[in-house]
């Protein structure tokens, strides 16, 4: 089987979006807005508090990793949304053969 076919789980994926200007410096409340949704994804449960080493980090710290094929424009900071809970992507990086696949360090917010 091949890895596409280990993802069995339906996420999307939402970054937050400011509201538009008051006019006095300020800004109305943002929302959450969806880049990707019903993509296909694995969940793997790490040890809590996992701290993960990145060249460009100093430290990282994940609940859980998210693996999915890659898709333009997923950074650090956008949601995961899944089977009611949300995920903050904490760091996105690629995976096993480079530009194919992305594994994603998250942590639960909700």
């Amino acid at each position: 089987m091949s890895f596409a076919g280990h993802l069995d789980k339906t996420v999307t994926i939402r970054k937050f979006t400011k509201g538009a200007t008051d006019g006095m410096g300020g800004y109305a409340a943002g929302t959450w807005s969806v880049i990707y949704r019903r993509i296909k994804a694995a969940v793997v449960i790490i040890k809590k508090g996992e701290q993960i080493i990145a060249y460009d980090k100093a430290n990282v710290f994940a609940g859980v990793y998210w693996y999915l094929e890659h898709l333009s424009g997923i950074e650090e900071g956008q949601r995961i949304y899944w089977s009611g809970r949300v995920y903050e992507i904490k760091l996105a990086m690629a995976w096993r053969e480079k530009g194919r696949f992305m594994k994603l360090a998250c942590v639960e917010v909700a």
